[in-house]
Formats: C-alpha cells, structure tokens, sequence
C-alpha cells in the first residue's frame, strides 16, 4: 500500500514533463504554420515531394 502511494507520487511529476514535452513537440508546429503558412505549407510541400 505504502509503495503504490510512494510510486503515485513520483510517477506524477515524471508524467507530467512528459505530457508537456508531446505537448510542446505537437504545439510548435502549429504555431510556425500559424506565424508563417505559406513558408509552412511550401516547407510542407517540398518535404512530401
């Protein structure tokens, strides 16, 4: 019992970076589409081509 509680504990904050981190990978390509879409879509293009 006390083991799992010990083990909530530490594994919270562990998941919680890594949640931001996807977080941070999955948002910052949206924000340069969004700052900069033609750059973005031609970037986009040349990389599926």
């Amino acid at each position: 019992m006390v083991t799992s509680v010990v083990t909530i504990s530490v594994m919270t904050p562990v998941l919680a970076m890594v949640a931001a981190m996807v977080g941070r990978l999955i948002v910052s390509p949206v924000h340069q589409i969004a700052k900069h879409p033609a750059e973005a879509t031609g970037a986009l293009v040349a990389a599926v081509m």
